[in-house]
């Protein structure tokens, strides 16, 4: 029954993350792009009134991990005299386990995020102040694996008859939460060199599963394998039905996937950032993502762990008729006895990942061109990552802008992102791009990236409409420029 509570899980996370937050930090110095607020509320667009074209003003997914690439996976040997590609496992690749377990030293934290934008709409509604409106349907998969979690899958024989190998698995975490944001901006003016902004959220829960693993750990010795602590599993969905038996484990579970677009539970967000001009070339600027999160009080299920699992091996006897998988029964009863359906939970909460940014740019000939730093530190739930981006914008005239970055992620300079904007008329195209991948493992039909571990894009349609002042003053300043140079 173990199977079934996990086959949940994992399912649950990959409908989410395959439904393809936050647009990708290429934008962040990108002040053309009408969305750039996303990132800064105190961020405001130039023009006047923002309107989105539905389900296309923001479309936006993300997938990696924090240290592993293919080739950290998969490398090219020699095999029976042909060049082959191996696993790290492979006896030709000798040190595969030992590199592969170099690379997640730290842990292995895998996630995925995705962004739809049904509908927006800012406008500038004083001189000195800018409102927007957004409905936003977001996901969000975290996963975090320590290093102990590998070494007890690849070092798992021991050496000595006494050895004893103790692994901390309380950092282990599985997590996903799907929802719907309202969210209300306004931005405003406070000075000529301070601007201050704030967004409200509401964030309507339609599913989540969080795993809680404190205290979790695996003794393995010669003669057994005992992982003990407790352990919880939560989980919210509509169309999950969990039966239990007389003493609380877990008879059967039946899982449907109508309705999913049910609220199971509420919670607030908020954005919070500002905006100083030091001077005329000079900008810098912070803000906070994304505090907050959701209380899911209905659908709730939740498993507990109670005992610890012991394997002591198996005892063959060559004599017996019986299948193989028959010599696991008793520990596949073991597992479903294990977790028990905990009764009394009701609820329980899913916080969203706080993000810390703080970005300075400084620009030449005019702001045409300028160069930024922005670093960023995001909270998840078992770990603190930390990224760093140098930024170059070009920004020559209204119609056309673009930005290159190269990025410090994960303690690797070795992420390359792009962004373009076109305003033609009253329409506005993006799109952004972060760690491109620049090498590529070639198969048979389809082309991996050999050195990247992330995937960031980001692209958009809006309706942005200038000030009539607006259209005026550039009309006379062409005809101003022009005067000059007849004149000289």
């Amino acid at each position: 029954m173990k199977s079934k509570i996990f086959a949940l899980l994992f399912g649950f996370m990959s409908a989410v993350a395959a439904c393809a937050q936050q647009m990708p930090l290429t934008a962040y110095f990108m002040d053309k792009n009408p969305l750039r607020h996303t990132l800064n509320p105190s961020f405001t667009p130039m023009e006047k009134i923002n309107v989105s074209i539905p389900g296309l003003s923001l479309i936006k997914f993300g997938v990696g991990n924090n240290t592993l690439t293919f080739k950290d996976i998969y490398q090219p040997k020699m095999v029976d005299g042909k060049n082959t590609t191996v696993l790290f496992l492979h006896p030709e690749w000798t040190d595969g386990r030992q590199q592969f377990l170099d690379q997640v030293k730290r842990g292995l934290n895998v996630g995925a995020d995705f962004n739809v934008q049904l509908l927006s709409f800012g406008m500038r509604v004083r001189p000195n102040s800018y409102a927007s409106f957004a409905i936003n349907t977001r996901s969000d998969v975290q996963t975090y694996m320590p290093k102990a979690f590998f070494k007890s899958v690849l070092e798992g024989e021991l050496k000595g008859d006494n050895t004893v190998q103790k692994m901390d698995f309380s950092n282990l975490f599985v997590g996903a939460n799907a929802y719907t944001e309202l969210a209300f901006g306004y931005a405003y003016d406070y000075s000529e060199k301070w601007t201050f902004g704030a967004k409200l959220k509401l964030l309507l829960g339609h599913g989540a599963v969080k795993t809680d693993f404190s205290g979790v750990g695996l003794t393995m010795s010669k003669d057994r394998w005992e992982l003990s602590g407790d352990a919880d599993l939560y989980v919210s969905a509509p169309g999950l039905d969990v039966k239990a038996n007389e003493d609380g484990t877990v008879d059967d579970i039946e899982f449907e996937t109508d309705g999913m677009s049910a609220v199971s539970g509420k919670g607030f967000a908020a954005d919070l950032g500002a905006t100083y001009k030091f001077s005329d070339n000079i900008t810098l600027s912070a803000s906070v993502l994304d505090l907050g999160g959701v209380k899911y009080r209905k659908n709730v299920h939740s498993f507990s762990k109670d005992g610890d699992f012991v394997f002591d091996g198996l005892e063959y006897d060559i004599n017996e008729d019986k299948d193989f998988d028959e010599y696991f029964d008793k520990y596949e009863d073991m597992l479903s006895d294990m977790y028990h359906v905990n009764s009394k939970s009701s609820s329980f909460g899913y916080r969203t990942a706080p993000k810390i940014l703080i970005g300075g740019e400084y620009g030449i000939w005019d702001n045409k061109t300028t160069f930024g730093l922005l670093s960023k530190t995001r909270f998840d739930y078992s770990k603190v990552s930390e990224e760093l981006m140098l930024s170059a914008n070009f920004k020559p005239w209204r119609v056309f802008s673009m930005s290159l970055s190269y990025s410090l992620l994960d303690g690797y300079w070795s992420n390359i992102g792009a962004g373009m904007n076109l305003s033609l008329g009253a329409f506005n195209w993006f799109m952004v791009l972060d760690q491109i991948p620049l090498r590529f493992a070639k198969g048979e039909s389809v082309s991996v990236p050999l050195r990247t571990s992330h995937v960031n894009f980001a692209m958009g349609f809006n309706i942005a409409v200038r000030a009539k002042e607006d259209r005026r003053s550039g009309r006379k300043a062409a005809a101003e420029t022009t005067v000059e140079v007849v004149e000289q």
